[in-house]
């Protein structure tokens, strides 16, 4: 059981997250997860998603990079939605660029079942949905290429 003297302090910390992110100072993020703040975990006050999700809302392309260094995961939701929901759905085309980069895997949907693509196109965010399309073209032209050369290597004889 955690001591209230050790909530107290991992609040304290989170709180420096909340604030850091509020002012985009690069410093102070890093002091606050230095510090033992959870990147992962949902924000204080936006219990909705966690610090990632914002900057990828907020369109902050440079704490978003740096919450990735500093290990955040892309394709960890928080309610269901991943900082990628959340760039597709703000028109975020920046973030959703550099969250693709960074390995976020674009097919999983929110809890009401929507793809980011879904997102972006429902929020007129074209240019967001023309980038998870080509995402969505490339991965299904590399699921097929590999069948092929999966065939070509079995000598075209598949097995049931």
């Amino acid at each position: 059981m955690m001591c209230l003297e050790e909530a107290d302090r991992q609040e304290a910390t989170q709180e420096m997250l909340r604030q850091a992110l509020w002012a985009c100072d690069e410093n102070a993020l890093l002091a606050a997860l230095h510090g033992g703040a959870k990147i992962d975990e949902g924000l204080l006050g936006y219990p909705k998603t966690n610090a990632l999700g914002w900057c990828a809302s907020a369109g902050i392309e440079d704490m978003a990079a740096l919450l990735l260094r500093e290990g955040a995961d892309p394709n960890l939701p928080v309610n269901g939605w991943t900082a990628g929901h959340w760039a597709a759905a703000y028109d975020r085309q920046e973030c959703l660029r550099l969250l693709l980069e960074a390995g976020w895997r674009w097919v999983g949907r929110n809890d009401a079942g929507l793809l980011a693509e879904d997102l972006a196109r429902q929020a007129g965010a074209s240019e967001c949905e023309h980038l998870l399309r080509d995402a969505r073209i490339a991965a299904e032209k590399e699921q097929l290429n590999a069948v092929i050369a999966d065939a070509a290597d079995s000598g075209g004889r598949r097995s049931l």
